[in-house]
């Protein structure tokens, strides 16, 4: 067994831990470990930049979720949160296998990335960047699409140490000027 294997099963194991610990009942589990399955599955081969296979980045969303005291549908999504955008898995294959809210949160978080995407942060202009979050933030229907997405980024900057530099600027400005914003008005 590989040591990437083995901590990325043994971080999945803390999760469960952790959910056991805040009163998650078999159920519960099962629909997380059944994300976990088809998550690891769905981005088997994938890499991050640092090398580690993609699932530790899903997995790792989903601890930090666990602050929030999230119900089985937001951390399931946690682990899906990437699907739609980087495996051929569609909308309908997540409604049909967890449900219509699993399916939606995942669809959320990445509508909120595709919309982030098109902004141009680099400019710290006030108007602007309010320009920005006011529309993203209305975009959500559902509190829990944003917290994910603040989980996701929380994560990615913790290992942001692997993007090349450009790219670790772009993101620390989109968080600074759109994502800590939001956080802080959330009270997170």
């Amino acid at each position: 067994m590989s040591s990437n294997k083995f901590t990325i099963e043994s971080r999945f194991v803390f999760l469960v831990d952790l959910l056991l610990k805040n009163g998650w009942g078999a159920s519960a589990i099962k629909k997380v470990e059944d994300a976990y399955a088809f998550a690891s599955l769905a981005h088997s081969g994938q890499k991050r930049y640092s090398g580690e296979p993609f699932i530790i980045h899903p997995v790792e969303v989903a601890i930090l979720l666990t602050e929030v005291k999230p119900d089985p549908d937001t951390v399931s999504a946690g682990l899906l949160h990437d699907i739609i955008e980087d495996t051929d898995t569609k909308f309908e294959d997540l409604e049909k296998r967890f449900g219509i809210e699993v399916a939606k949160l995942v669809d959320g978080v990445t509508k909120v990335t595709t919309q982030q995407k098109q902004f141009d942060v680099v400019n710290s202009d006030i108007r602007k960047l309010e320009a920005i979050r006011k529309p993203l933030l209305e975009s959500i229907y559902d509190p829990r699409i944003i917290i994910i997405k603040l989980a996701d980024r929380l994560h990615n900057l913790r290992t942001i140490k692997y993007l090349p530099e450009d790219s670790q600027k772009k993101n620390a400005r989109e968080t600074l000027n759109i994502y800590s914003p939001i956080a802080h008005q959330l009270g997170l």
